[in-house]
């Protein structure tokens, strides 16, 4: 039987625990890099410091004293709030009208499988990852190439199996991806990761422990997802409130993406440009005005190949991209199987897929060399710069159908290497960028050969290339 002492001092030791926990002013902070020795910001927070994201090198500090005084003790770690909060970039506007999967983007989807048949190649090679509010697994249109075993949950503890789907943005984003009706590649190996609850809201420590969990299982030899190349997309966005706020959740991304890199593993982000018709450099609107060599970022386009401009977010040099992202539909949680969507959070699905294809097709492809690949689709661009929907100051570069001579362009592609021919598009990465620890693995060199009538089908805006009008805002 315990003494009483012995019992008293486990009280107090749960007791103690409590407390911490129940603390109303107490902050989680992310902390970049790692802290060492169980301390924090010289001692402030000592013995409260978990080392908890290994896999990035990520530590959290859990305590009431401020960020700022937190970064002036300890200036070579920054400090990030945990639960800075993510907005999904797109809504589900309701059941699709006669309860059909019909919409203009299928028609582009169609002709892209043309080019890269669905039985030519093992979709297996390559996994998407869609971290949203989960899917609905048991959905006929993604069944067949749905991976729920594994995904997870980040967001229930109680539940960390339970990828299901209770808000309906997760399916309908995997659905522009791989859907078998909607998506733009439908043998795509969809892996649903639940980062947000039913109202579709996440938090920046949500993300972490979802790409931790990720790489921790990649970098494992006895894993399924080893050796497998990675398209990760994310259809959140953040608006940062200062510059020292952007400044770390920038680092945060950074880190993440440097750790797949670092640790030999594959693995492009596709993110969304966000839905506020802003420029994201501007609105501190991040991950979207972040740049990195494994990082697109995906505006919306129209029907017509325009930017949609009534809602869709831009950037001079920041986004890169626009895929089908207004009028669309796409797989829904409802009886009606079919919702009616719109956003850039729709977007960036439908260019993962893109990716994915691509990459299941050339699986030697570094992820560098498949981001320059979708940003020269784009091939010479026309100049539109009287369309009423684009932002007033901005000319957009757009392709759309018929509009290039598509055979002239074959010779013009820059995929593997620096050297030779020139990049078409602005924002593409030399091989010398990459982050150090990214070498090449066996059967990561050479190119591929991309046929240039893909930008028949993808409208994309290539960003990067976007020149302000004469006279307009600096």
């Amino acid at each position: 039987m315990m003494k009483a002492s012995g019992v008293r001092s486990l009280f107090c030791c749960c007791a103690l625990v409590l407390l911490f926990a129940a603390d109303a002013g107490a902050e989680r902070y992310l902390v970049l890099p790692p802290a060492e020795g169980g301390e924090a910001a010289g001692g402030l927070v000592e013995g409260r410091v978990q080392p908890l994201y290994r896999h990035l090198g990520i530590s959290v500090v859990e305590t009431d004293v401020p960020r700022a005084e937190l970064a002036r003790a300890n200036g070579d770690r920054i400090f990030v709030d945990a639960s800075l909060p993510f907005v999904a970039s797109g809504v589900v506007l309701g059941d699709a009208a006669g309860g059909q999967p019909l919409s203009w983007h299928q028609d582009l989807a169609q002709e892209f499988q043309q080019w890269i048949p669905l039985d030519s190649v093992d979709p297996s090679r390559v996994l998407l990852f869609i971290l949203d509010t989960g899917v609905r697994i048991d959905h006929p249109d993604l069944a067949s190439h749905l991976l729920p075993e594994l995904g997870c949950n980040v967001i229930d503890a109680d539940s960390p199996d339970d990828v299901g789907d209770d808000n309906g943005h997760g399916t309908a984003v995997a659905g522009m991806a791989g859907g078998d009706a909607t998506g733009c590649w439908p043998a795509l190996s969809l892996v649903p990761i639940k980062v947000a609850d039913e109202e579709a809201r996440s938090t920046l420590e949500h993300f972490a422990a979802a790409f931790d969990d990720v790489l921790g299982r990649a970098v494992d030899p006895e894993n399924p997802l080893w050796g497998k190349n990675l398209v990760f997309n994310v259809s959140y966005s953040v608006v940062c409130g200062d510059p020292e706020e952007e400044a770390a959740v920038e680092l945060f991304f950074t880190t993440v993406f440097d750790s797949f890199a670092r640790k030999g593993c594959r693995a492009l982000f596709c993110f969304s440009a966000g839905n506020s018709s802003a420029d994201v450099a501007v609105d501190r609107i991040y991950p979207a005005a972040l740049r990195h060599s494994c990082l697109v970022t995906v505006a919306a386009a129209n029907a017509g190949g325009f930017l949609a401009g009534t809602f869709s977010n831009y950037g001079l040099t920041e986004v890169e991209t626009a895929a089908p992202g207004e009028n669309l539909v796409s797989t829904g949680i409802g009886g009606s199987l079919y919702v009616d969507v719109r956003g850039t959070s729709f977007a960036a699905p439908f260019l993962a897929g893109a990716a994915a294809a691509l990459w299941a097709a050339h699986p030697g492809l570094r992820p560098y060399q498949v981001r320059n690949a979708l940003l020269n689709l784009t091939g010479n661009p026309r100049w539109l710069s009287d369309h009423r929907e684009a932002p007033s100051d901005y000319v957009v570069p757009v392709i759309s159908g018929g509009a290039v001579a598509f055979d002239s362009l074959a010779d013009k592609f820059f995929v593997a290497e620096a050297a030779g021919n020139s990049p078409l598009a602005l924002n593409v990465v030399m091989p010398e960028e990459e982050p150090e620890g990214s070498g090449e693995d066996e059967g990561a060199a050479g190119g591929c050969s991309v046929g240039s009538r893909w930008a028949s089908w993808l409208f994309l805006v290539p960003f990067g290339a976007v020149r302000r009008k004469a006279g307009g805002r600096r």
